[in-house]
């Protein structure tokens, strides 16, 4: 269907798409309609961005406890591999 024979289109509106283009936020100057679509895009782009930065310090929480206990890990092994060498003879 063109925008000519749009049902929405207010009587001698202009037949050009580029007449149909407008700001976020502003009622449809050719068909009266608000535009909601873009501003619903505009609003999930940042709920996005907003899920995107808390992921990420998310994943940065995780990877720094994660840190914590393998150093942990590491230090038990030790100490397990000291307490046996002492019991076995072998520790210097």
């Amino acid at each position: 269907m063109s925008l000519s024979q749009s049902p929405v289109l207010k009587p001698g509106a202009a037949q050009s798409a580029m007449s149909h283009i407008h700001a976020v936020g502003e009622v449809c100057p050719t068909c009266d309609q608000p535009i909601p679509l873009l501003d619903s895009v505009e609003k999930l782009v940042d709920d996005m961005l907003e899920l995107d930065v808390k992921e990420q310090s998310a994943h940065k929480a995780i990877w720094e406890k994660r840190g914590r206990m393998l150093n942990l890990v590491l230090k038990a092994h030790g100490d397990f591999c000291g307490a046996v060498d002492r019991i076995i003879g072998t520790a210097d």
